[in-house]
This record gives structure tokens, sequence and C-alpha cells, in this order.
């Protein structure tokens, strides 16, 4: 049985030698056998579904990089930023500069999406003579506590200075562009709630500046009201110098002034800063701050007050005599209305009020425009 098998398997590899040798004469060569050929092709078949694989994932992981690259946040749409609060920035207001060469003060107004804290806020110019936005900048990162947005014009014609949470750029005054930003130094913590220290005049203002008063000027009040004590600021202007006083009387009252001096020191008119019919009726803060409510138009010193119980109002003196021009109700701003910021450029007064830009005719005191948002 075993001689049988071995004889078998003889025969078959006799015969397989036979066949190989019948194929080498008829081909040269034998012929790969057909299993073979399938693991080759299976080959080629897997290496090609695996290059394919390869790039397909290479081509989705690239489209999910390019979809998480952070994009450029847009500017506000029109009517979406309104005043933002001046715990954002450092300046005692909106700033009056002319963007388009024009010949008027323009207003560049600091804006926000109002009550999202997490938001940025932008730089809006308001033109003088339509009140619509010449262009916007931003977006500027600001803090109430520890950075605060400032801005003011550049030292460079053309251009305006701002430094922001991140550091310090230039705005193209006439497009709004951004220049590229730098770091700044680590400022100094500031309490929004604390008073802020009066900053000194621009060199190159047109517009009335507000510093404190100069030696010998209170006393030379005193001297001319018959004051005990008198504590003064000074409005200062191109050619003039407006003191608004709060004077102690002999009787202890405290009485607010206001004088016109020259330029070499000397009273032009003292006279008290409200009428008399109202001294006793006006709201205390009112009268703890009149500085910060009084401001020169053209010719005009005006001064905004409020009753104790009752709406604001402001009064107008003539700046060469110091006569009472006008003494009107501001609108409907009344107890409870928040007042930010008051200035004034030619016949134009500009007040923030309860997140408001208020602009009234300083001719008469009325109401022109209300600009909420912008």
């Amino acid at each position: 049985m075993t001689n049988g098998k071995k004889g078998t398997a003889l025969d078959a590899a006799l015969a397989r030698v036979s066949a190989l040798e019948k194929e080498i004469a008829e081909h040269g060569r034998p012929r790969a056998p057909r299993s073979s050929a399938h693991l080759v092709a299976l080959l080629v078949i897997g290496v090609f579904a695996i290059t394919v694989a390869s790039a397909s994932q290479s081509a989705r992981q690239y489209r999910v990089v390019r979809q998480e690259a952070p994009e450029k946040r847009p500017l506000p749409a029109e009517g979406e930023l309104s005043l933002a609060p001046m715990a954002l920035y450092s300046r005692m207001g909106p700033l009056l500069v002319d963007v388009n060469m024009d010949g008027q003060k323009d207003i560049v107004v600091p804006g926000w999406h109002e009550m999202r804290d997490d938001e940025p806020i932008y730089l809006a110019a308001l033109d003088r003579n339509t009140f619509k936005v010449v262009w916007r900048a931003g977006p500027f990162t600001a803090r109430p506590r520890d950075q605060r947005l400032s801005f003011d014009k550049s030292r460079v014609a053309g251009l305006l200075q701002v430094t922001d949470a991140n550091g310090d750029t230039d705005v193209d005054l006439a497009r709004g562009l951004m220049g590229p930003r730098s770091v700044s130094k680590p400022k100094d913590v500031v309490d929004p709630f604390l008073p802020r220290p009066v900053p000194p005049c621009p060199s190159d203002t047109q517009a009335p500046c507000l510093t404190t008063a100069a030696d010998g000027v209170e006393e030379l009040l005193a001297k001319a009201t018959g004051a005990k004590h008198v504590f003064a600021s000074t409005i200062t202007g191109n050619d003039f110098q407006i003191q608004v006083a709060s004077a102690i009387m002999p009787n202890d009252d405290s009485v607010e002034y206001v004088a016109h001096l020259a330029p070499d020191g000397t009273v032009r008119w003292v006279t008290p800063l409200l009428p008399a019919a109202q001294v006793r009726n006006v709201d205390m803060y009112t009268r703890t701050s009149p500085n910060e409510w009084t401001t020169i138009a053209r010719g005009r010193v005006l001064h905004i007050y409020q009753l104790a119980k009752g709406p604001y109002r402001m009064l107008s003196r003539d700046l060469a005599t110091g006569a009472l021009q006008y003494d009107v109700q501001l609108g409907d701003l009344a107890q409870g209305s928040f007042l930010e910021w008051f200035s004034a450029d030619k016949d134009d007064a500009f007040l923030v009020a309860d997140s408001e830009l208020v602009v009234l005719d300083a001719k008469t005191g009325e109401i022109t425009h209300r600009i909420r948002t912008f």
C-alpha cells in the first residue's frame, strides 16, 4: 500500500516535469500559475485603493482646517451700534474733529452692541452736516476697570491714535482704515467710578478746554465777588478764559459764579452762573460740579443745570458781557436722565444723555437731533 502511494506521487511529479518541459519548448518559459496572477491583481487593486483613500482623507482634513480658520469680523451695519458708555473709554466724551476736510468738525463716537459686554466696541465718524456715518473702524477691546479705550488726534496729521487692551494703532481720519497694531505699555488700573484727572489742553485745540484755575485766579475772583473762598476751574478758548467758580460767601452760602478773564488776567465781567430765581431750586448734583456742564459756543457761555424736582435746563450768557440770553427747559430730559458729556462748537452744542447723542442749537437751546444708533 505504501509502495502504491509512492508510485502515484512519483508518477504525478514526472507528469508535472513533462508538462513544464512541453511549456518551455512551446513558449520559452513556463506560464505563471493562475493563483499567482490573482494575487498580483489583488495586490495592485489594494495599493490603488489605499492611495485613493489616503488622498480622500487628506482632502477632508484640509477642508476641515479651512472651515475652522478664524474669519475677519465684518464691520457692523447701519443702525447696529449704540453709543458706548463712558466707563469703556477714557476721554471726557466723543471727539470733535474734521474727518472729511470740509471745515466742519465732525463727531467721532464709540459704539457697541448695547448690553453685550462680550462684544468688542467700534469707532464711528458722523458727518457734522447730515449726522450720517462716514466710516466705522474696529473692532477694539476695552474693559471698564483695567483698560478703557483711548482715542484722540495723532501728532501725525490725518490720523487718529487709538489704544485698546491689545495695543496701539492709527486710524485714517478720512476713511477709517486701521494701520498695523503695536503692543502698548501696560496701563495702570483705573476705577471708572473715581473722579477723572483733568487732562491737559492740546496745543492745537480750537474747541474750549477745561483745566484747573491758574495760581492767583481764585484770590482774584474772591476779591471780585466778596467771597471767603473760591474754588475755580478754567475753560480756555483761543483768546479768552472763562472761570467757573464755586464761592463760599460770608454767610456760608455757596454761590456758583462765571467770570470772563482777559489774556492779561484782568476780570472783564463776573456774574452768578444761575438766574437768581433758580438758585435755591437747583439739584445738588449739578451745583457741586458746575464746571462739567459749562462750555463755550460761538459768542456764548452755555450751562446745563437741573431743578431739584423737575427737568434739566440750559442757559446762555453773552460771552462779551455776561448778560443772560435765554434759560429754557432741555426738551424731555428730566429727573432720572443720566448726563455724561457736554461740549460745543460754533452754533451747535452736544450732550450725551441716556446713551443718546443730543445735538442742540446753541442760539436757542432747542434740540435739533437725537442719535441713538448708527
